[in-house]
């Protein structure tokens, strides 16, 4: 049994609009989503033992998500990860992007949709979003309708991604979450174990863009498997993405943003130390202007 509950999260500058929260929960876990940029902002899962514990970062309150803030728990697109040199050509026509990472363009641009509203339809199990992005939004050819659902079933919190565009464009969605598997409050990541079972890695320039494949010395199954385990919640990252050909996968011990935290009070201008982990499915374009973080 799934239930459904929306609040108001809070209000955005200048009248721009309501930011709702919904509350989705099943007997093994609880999350909460937001309609700005599909916001996860809480993953409540219970361990071994029963006890249930906050495994993404994010923010108390709307204010968090509106400074700048490394994506936490939003959905990215039109392309997440980064376009190099913020330029490709479709049928032909180069498109420029807005550049907002170095010389590239990276999740989308300067206001990709991790910054927009995004329109609610509560269902049975979980809740939908959908936005319709204007042909030219940050530089993108054609117009686009995108419906993101996020459901229960049972243990899993299934995201469902469908998009329509009106012409030939690029698009690759993904949830920007950042996890750390040991609960919120917990100081670092180090006693987690990540296994990635996979035939071949793509090394990156100096500016995050892929140079060329290369095949790993060890072979897998078909297939590919991304893993995280930290003790008793070894089921709290795990996909299997079957078909696709990559997945991305990144840690680090700290986010840097002018206000971090964890469903704490929010310091402007604070450096807080942050372990979180974070794994995306990227497709592998055949040009140089491969998209990846």
């Amino acid at each position: 049994m799934v239930s459904v509950t929306r609040s108001v999260f809070g209000e955005l500058p200048s009248g721009a609009g309501t930011v709702e929260k919904f509350r989705l929960q099943s007997d093994q876990l609880r999350v909460d989503i937001l309609s700005w940029g599909c916001t996860i902002s809480a993953l409540e899962v219970k361990d071994r033992q029963g006890r249930a514990s906050d495994v993404v970062l994010g923010f108390a309150e709307l204010e968090g998500y509106l400074q700048k803030q490394p994506y936490f728990g939003a959905v990215v697109g039109r392309v997440a990860n980064r376009i190099a040199k913020g330029t490709f050509t479709v049928d032909g026509k180069e498109y420029k992007l807005a550049i907002n990472n170095g010389p590239n363009s990276l999740h989308g641009g300067v206001r990709g949709f991790d910054k927009v509203l995004w329109t609610p339809q509560v269902l049975s199990n979980g809740v939908q979003f959908s936005r319709v992005s204007p042909d030219g939004e940050e530089g993108y050819p054609g117009e686009l309708k995108v419906w993101v659902t996020y459901t229960l079933d049972g243990g899993e919190l299934v995201i469902n991604y469908r998009a329509q565009a009106s012409q030939t464009t690029p698009v690759n969605l993904t949830n920007h979450s950042y996890f750390n598997l040991a609960g919120q409050g917990s100081p670092n990541i180090y006693d987690h174990e990540v296994t990635i079972e996979a035939d071949a890695f793509l090394p990156v320039d100096e500016t995050l863009i892929p140079t060329e494949l290369e095949l790993l010395e060890a072979m897998y199954q078909e297939g590919q498997v991304c893993k995280g385990v930290q003790r008793d919640r070894e089921r709290a990252l795990q996909a299997q993405i079957p078909g696709l050909p990559c997945q991305q996968f990144s840690f680090g011990t700290r986010a840097q943003c002018p206000a971090c935290g964890n469903k704490g009070k929010l310091v402007p201008g604070a450096l807080f130390i942050l372990s979180w982990l974070t794994m995306s499915r990227q497709g592998i374009e055949e040009e140089k202007n491969k998209c990846f973080d």
